[in-house]
């Protein structure tokens, strides 16, 4: 082989390298680069496939630039996001308490124990339900009033919020001292601006604590008998037709001394009772005795 045939079949091989790995970047990817095309299994921009490495386990990465908005959604679906009211440590918290929400989509809020609400304010007075004037038809303005949980139902209990706007929705739970403690969080936040969560928190915990007074002893209805009255004093007599005895005690009867017979020899004529005791002089007893005696002798 000549030189000349030599350096003409290198320039073809070299030739036919080339045109090969330019093929790489071509063709439906239409980039040069593994990032840079439009195909379906590589991304849609630069850096796309380096995605699914940072993405935490168990979600699902998005191609860059080439993610539709959220409510750009087919027809009959419907975006619902889910916010926790409270949790079972009772933490006065919402989880979370900043949601980008679009419109035509759900919020629904989840109620855990103890006692809370879904409460709308504005963020110039917070902890207060938002006023009259600044509602209106498509924003009345939410109350869902109080939802107790013991956390021993067999459901939870939800409160659903279809979002009409993206206008921000400060809400607070109305519950005794939960704002001031931080029980808040806000829908549709301007990010550009300086009305954020964090600052409605903070304002809300310098407005005072609210005493609570601990509620009274719960008080019987059932009402004691009054006590028995104490005994009387035991006396020595009974009282005679009151119908009860005043003593257990027992008066002896008297002793009565029987007089001796009179030693008197003059004879004593029966005593005539005629309604009231008459003494008699000697001699009339004398001769009535007797009148007895002779009609006595007579009888006989």
């Amino acid at each position: 082989m000549s030189l000349k045939t030599l350096l003409i079949s290198t320039l073809l091989a070299v030739s036919a390298v080339a045109t090969d790995y330019s093929s790489w970047g071509s063709g439906s990817g239409g980039g040069g680069s593994w990032g840079g095309g439009s195909s379906p299994d590589k991304g849609s921009g630069s850096g796309s496939w380096g995605a699914a490495a940072s993405c935490p386990a168990g979600c699902q990465p998005i191609p860059t630039g080439g993610a539709p908005p959220p409510a750009a959604t087919s027809a009959g679906e419907l975006i619902v996001q889910v916010v926790s009211v409270s949790d079972a440590n009772g933490s006065l918290k919402y989880f979370p308490n900043q949601i980008e929400a679009p419109v035509g989509s759900v919020v629904q809020f989840q109620f855990h124990p103890k006692n809370h609400t879904i409460t709308e304010s504005s963020f110039a007075a917070p902890c207060k339900p938002i006023a009259a004037n600044l509602t209106s038809a498509t924003r009345p303005g939410l109350k869902s009033g109080f939802v107790p949980v013991t956390g021993k139902e067999d459901f939870t209990p939800v409160f659903n919020v279809l979002i009409n706007d993206t206008k921000p929705i400060w809400i607070y739970c109305g519950q005794t001292n939960h704002c001031q403690k931080g029980m808040a969080m806000v829908i549709n936040q301007n990010s550009s601006g300086p009305n954020t969560i964090d600052k409605y928190i903070a304002n809300a915990a310098q407005l005072p604590i609210v005493n609570v007074t601990a509620p009274p002893p719960a008080t019987s209805s059932v009402v004691a008998p009054p006590p028995p009255p104490a005994p009387p004093a035991a006396t020595d007599t009974f009282t005679f037709g009151s119908g009860a005895a005043t003593s257990s005690a027992v008066q002896a009867p008297p002793v009565e001394t029987v007089a001796p017979p009179s030693t008197s020899t003059t004879a004593v004529a029966p005593a005539t009772f005629t309604g009231a005791a008459v003494s008699l002089p000697v001699r009339h007893a004398s001769s009535a005795a007797g009148l007895v005696l002779g009609a006595l002798l007579a009888l006989w």
